[in-house]
């Protein structure tokens, strides 16, 4: 197992990469101030590609569990290596995005206050741009990796069912743990990404795995899209009912106890099909194929960059009357975001190449 070559993963990672840019351009649809048509289009849209972070952490648990299913005891040498490889991209791209938000906050004509304990905190949590909380969930996953591999190793299906329950427990009421302990450390707004919160989907990737051909026999693409394509309609009716009587941020919490009931289910049905989706692909060497498995390779500098990408374009398409009110703000948002971050990765991934380039020693 640890030598086979799963060449579906990079095009699975592309199309998660493409489904969590879809999420942060058709979120504009929170800022529309009327109910619309286009609102609530894109509110679906929304709401159809909620799959993606749940398939980058179960990626992550297939890729661990395919590469460490023994530690051997060597928990230092698996945190140097899983930590080395992604942290200094993140404070590069961390610190970065502390430098935009004080450029943001200096052209909006707003105060700049530095805090260091706010900019060790933002670090530890993921805070320092909104789409960067991701990483803090993924450390969290590195440091638990050992014990969670020695619990799914003895108890199997057993533990991953229990993984499930506390997903579902600690997403349905963690939530008010959060807000009481952010009341209590005398922060009103306190927020914390905890792995609780997606611990399923890594133990799922370890299942997987071991279990991939009699899984995937159960998975049916068009039964499976068609369950989608329903339930997305079941988890957004309250959302539907809500946005006609009032504003997004104004929304009572218990319009979205349906879509945090129901999402469990429905983003394991949209991980299997999409996964069995990414397997065709692979399996056919056609251009789309290509596209797909490219944008998954750059798929970790995509995710960092795409959230300024957006910022940026944003102010830009507002100064020529492209706003999320009007249906082509979104395509065109889209498609830009996507060939921009595509190219920045491209180079930038050319640049980290270049300075990580052994320096050839001379002959004395």
């Amino acid at each position: 197992m640890n030598n086979q070559k799963l060449f579906e993963i990079d095009i699975l990672r592309g199309i998660a990469a493409l489904a969590v840019i879809t999420i942060h351009v058709t979120a504009y649809f929170t800022t529309i101030p009327v109910f619309s048509g286009v609102q609530i289009s894109m509110a679906y849209l929304d709401n159809l590609a909620g799959f993606a972070v749940p398939t980058f952490i179960f990626i992550s648990g297939i890729v661990l569990y395919k590469n460490y299913q023994s530690l051997n005891g060597e928990i230092l040498k698996f945190y140097r290596k899983r930590f080395a490889k992604i942290l200094p991209i993140y404070l590069l791209f961390s610190f970065g995005y502390f430098g935009v938000n004080i450029l943001f906050n200096k052209l909006s004509g707003k105060e700049v206050h530095i805090d260091v304990f706010e900019l060790i905190y933002k670090l530890v949590t993921g805070g320092a741009f909104y789409h960067l909380w991701y990483f803090g969930i993924l450390f969290q996953f590195y440091l638990l990796y050992p014990l969670l591999l020695k619990l799914y190793k003895k108890y199997k299906l057993n533990f991953l069912l229990c993984t499930f329950l506390i997903q579902f427990l600690w997403n349905n009421f963690g939530d008010n743990v959060i807000n009481d302990t952010g009341k209590a450390l005398g922060y009103d707004n306190f927020s914390f990404p905890f792995a609780l919160s997606y611990i399923f989907w890594l133990v799922l990737g370890f299942y997987f795995l071991e279990n991939k051909d009699r899984i995937l026999s159960m998975v049916n693409i068009k039964i499976g899209l068609f369950l989608i394509l329903i339930l997305n309609v079941v988890k957004i009716m309250p959302l539907y009912y809500g946005l006609q009587l009032f504003k997004y941020e104004s929304i009572p919490a218990e319009y979205f106890n349906v879509s945090k009931a129901v999402d469990p289910f429905f983003f394991l049905i949209e991980i299997l099909v999409v996964y069995k989706i990414s397997l065709l692909i692979s399996n056919q060497k056609t251009q789309i194929m290509t596209i797909f498995k490219s944008i998954g390779g750059y798929s970790l500098e995509i995710y960092l960059i795409h959230a300024l990408i957006i910022r940026i374009l944003f102010e830009v398409l507002a100064r020529v009357n492209i706003t999320p009110e009007g249906l082509s703000y979104y395509p065109i948002m889209w498609v830009l975001t996507i060939a921009l971050s595509y190219v920045f990765a491209v180079i930038y991934r050319i640049i980290d190449n270049r300075f990580k380039k052994p320096v050839p020693k001379k002959n004395n």
